[in-house]
C-alpha cells in the first residue's frame, strides 16, 4: 500500500469497529514470482466522493525492484480538513525488503524530504525540514519493507487462509519502525468476477481490507466498512482527471503539481526568453517546436527548451471566412461552438467593423480577462460563459477562458488553437495553464487568462489542442519533472 494512502486513512481516522465480512471458502495459492511491473492508477474517495488519486510504477532491475510512487488527496469532515501529496521511490531486495529511499511529501502544509537506506543493523534516515536537517538511526532485527510492498508480501510466500504475516515496516510519516500484521482472509470473487485474495492488516485503529489479484495488483482498499476506498483505475480516465484537476487549478493537486525554482523568476512578464532544463520528462513524450520554443534532449529524461517572445504581426491581414481554411483550427465543436449565435453576437460587440487580424486578437483577448476576474474551479463550455457574461467567468479556469477565446477568434475567422503547459506564476513557480495560439501570418501565443498579447515567454508548451487525447501527455509530466532556470533575457 502506498504511503500517501496510508496518510489520508489516517486523516480521518475514527475509533469504532468494522463489520466483520464473510470468510471466502478455503483456497490457497502457490507463491508469487515476482511483482507485477508496469504503471498503476488508483481513485481514492470517502463516502463515495472522489478525494484523491495515486500512481503506482514498478520496474525491475538487477538484484531487485524499483517501487516509485506518487498521489495527492484532500479529506475533509465536519471537524476538519487537510491535505497531503507524496512522492516515493523505493529500492527493494527480490525479496522484498528495503535497500534504499528517497520520499517527498507535505502533510497539513508541513513539507519533509526522507531519505535513507538499510543497514545490519536497521534503516540509516535523514529528514529535511524548514527548520533544518537531522539524520538518525531507526534500529531493527531483520529486514524492513516500505509501505508499497506490504500488499505484495503475503502473496510472495504463499497464501492459505487464516495465516498470519508479521513484518516490519519503514513508516515514512513517523519516521519509525512499525511492526504490521496481515491476515490472509481467503480467495474471493469481487463483482464482474473478478478473482482476488482478501488481506487484512491492522495498519489502524480499525480494519484495513485489502484485495489483490493472484498476479499482485492491488484491487481494492477499504478503511472503516468503505469508509475510505482505494480503487485501481485504468491509467487513462485516471491521467485525465489529474490533467483536468491541474488545469482547473483544484486544491486537490495545486501543491502537488507546482513546479518550483530556486531563485524566483524575477520580472516574468518582462521575459523576453529563458532557457529551462526539465528533468523527469519521459523519452516518448515529445514537447512541441517552433519559432517561439525550441527542445534539445538531454541525457537521463531531461529536456532543455528555449523560448523566446513571438511578437505580433503588423500588416493588415484579413480575417478568413469562418468555415473555411485549415479545418482543425477554424472547426466548430462541442468544446469550442464558434458558430453558436450567442457566441457570434458577442464577437461583433466586441470587434464592431474591425478587420485587421492583429487588432482583433488583442481586442478578444482584453475582454476575456477583462471579463475573467480571479479564476477558480472550471467555468465549463464558451457557450455558457459567454451567455451568462462575467458572473460565470469570475470563477473561470484557464482552461475554460482558453476556449472562449479560441471560439471568438475562429467566429471572426481567424484560426486558432488552444495549447497546454508549464507558465510561471510569480511567487509561486511553474503551474499547469491552458492559453491559446492564433494564426496571424505565424502561429503567436496568446493568454486571455492574463490578457497577454503576445504571451509571454514564461509559458513553456507540452501539447497542442484541448482533445482529452490531445492533453494526455501533461499526466506523463504532473507532479514527476522538476526544473532548472539557466538563462533569462529582457
Amino acid at each position: 500500500m502506498l504511503a500517501f494512502c496510508r496518510i489520508s486513512a489516517l486523516l480521518i481516522m475514527l475509533i469504532f469497529p468494522m463489520t466483520e465480512l464473510s470468510r471466502a471458502a478455503a483456497a490457497s495459492l502457490p507463491p508469487l514470482a515476482a511483482p507485477p511491473a508496469g504503471e498503476r492508477w488508483f481513485s481514492i474517495a470517502m463516502d463515495d466522493e472522489k478525494k484523491g488519486f495515486s500512481c503506482l510504477t514498478v520496474e525491475a532491475v538487477p538484484d531487485g525492484y524499483v517501487f516509485t510512487g506518487l498521489g495527492s488527496v484532500k479529506m475533509g469532515g465536519v471537524f476538519f480538513s487537510r491535505e497531503a501529496w507524496s512522492r516515493e521511490r523505493y529500492v527493494v531486495h527480490r525479496d522484498l525488503s528495503l535497500i534504499s529511499f528517497d520520499v517527498e511529501q507535505e502533510i497539513g502544509g508541513k513539507a519533509m524530504q526522507v531519505s535513507g537506506s538499510s543497514t545490519g543493523v536497521g534503516v540509516r534516515v535523514v529528514v529535511t525540514t524548514p527548520a533544518g536537517r537531522e539524520e538518525k538511526l531507526l534500529k531493527a532485527k531483520g529486514a524492513v519493507y516500505p509501505p508499497p510492498v506490504l500488499n505484495l508480501y503475503p502473496l510472495m510466500r504463499g497464501v492459505s487462509p487464516g495465516k498470519r504475516y508479521r513484518l516490519q515496516m519503514l513508516d515514512v510519516e513517523d519516521v519509525r519502525i512499525r511492526a504490521v500484521t496481515f491476515t490472509a482472509v481467503g480467495v474471493e470473487t469481487l463483482p464482474g468476477g473478478v478473482k482476488t485474495v482478501h488481506l487484512r492488516n491492522d495498519l489502524f485503529p480499525v480494519a484495513n481490507d485489502i484485495w489483490v489479484d493472484p498476479a499482485g495488483n492491488t484491487v481494492k482498499e477499504s478503511v472503516r466498512d468503505d469508509m475510505i476506498v482505494t480503487l485501481a483505475e485504468d491509467g487513462k480516465s485516471a491521467g485525465m482527471y489529474l490533467v483536468e484537476a491541474a488545469l482547473a487549478g483544484r486544491d486537490l493537486v495545486r501543491r502537488f503539481a507546482l513546479v518550483t525554482v530556486l531563485p524566483p523568476i524575477a520580472r516574468p512578464r518582462d521575459l523576453r526568453g529563458m532557457v529551462v532544463e526539465l528533468s523527469g520528462v519521459p523519452a516518448d513524450v515529445r514537447l512541441p517546436e517552433g519559432r517561439g520554443q525550441k527542445v534539445e534532449r538531454l541525457p537521463d529524461n531531461g529536456v532543455r527548451i528555449t523560448t523566446t517572445t513571438v511578437s505580433p504581426q503588423r500588416k493588415e491581414e484579413t480575417a478568413t471566412p469562418p468555415g473555411s481554411g485549415n479545418p482543425p483550427f477554424l472547426e466548430s465543436d462541442e468544446r469550442i461552438p464558434w458558430d453558436n449565435p450567442t457566441l457570434i453576437a458577442q464577437k461583433n460587440a466586441i470587434l464592431g467593423g474591425e478587420k485587421n487580424q492583429s487588432s482583433a486578437v488583442e481586442k478578444l483577448a482584453r475582454w476575456v480577462e477583462l471579463q475573467a476576474g480571479e479564476r477558480g474551479s472550471d467555468a465549463g463550455s464558451p457557450l455558457g460563459a459567454a451567455s451568462l457574461g462575467a458572473a460565470s467567468l469570475r470563477d473561470g479556469s484557464s482552461q475554460s477562458l482558453a476556449r472562449l477565446y479560441t471560439a471568438l477568434a475562429r467566429a471572426a475567422g481567424i484560426p486558432t488553437r488552444v495549447v497546454a503547459g508549464l507558465v510561471y506564476r510569480e511567487g509561486e513557480g511553474f503551474q499547469y495553464q491552458c492559453w491559446a495560439e492564433s494564426l496571424v501570418g505565424e502561429w503567436m501565443p496568446v493568454d486571455p487568462a492574463a490578457g497577454e498579447v503576445p504571451a509571454d515567454s514564461s509559458h513553456i508548451k507540452v501539447a497542442e489542442g484541448d482533445a482529452p487525447g490531445d492533453l494526455l501527455p501533461l499526466a506523463r509530466l504532473i507532479g514527476r519533472i522538476r526544473a532548472r532556470v539557466k538563462d533569462l533575457m529582457y
